[in-house]
């Protein structure tokens, strides 16, 4: 099983990006964010998407 994980730069990114819609709740479980892990044959495409349906684009295309 292959495991993917965020950066500390991404995950600053994560934390900045929307936050008044971070705060929102969206249940005991969680579940209104999304991320979207895509590999190919260069790296990986990170795909972040945000409870209101904002997405950000966190691949590091400079590690490709």
């Amino acid at each position: 099983m292959t495991r993917f994980e965020l950066t500390d730069k991404q995950e600053a990114a994560v934390n900045a990006f929307h936050p008044d819609c971070r705060k929102r709740y969206t249940g005991a479980i969680g579940g209104g964010d999304e991320y979207r892990f895509c590999p190919c044959s260069i790296g990986v495409a990170v795909i972040y998407k945000c409870k209101c349906g904002a997405e950000l684009d966190l691949t590091e295309y400079e590690n490709w």
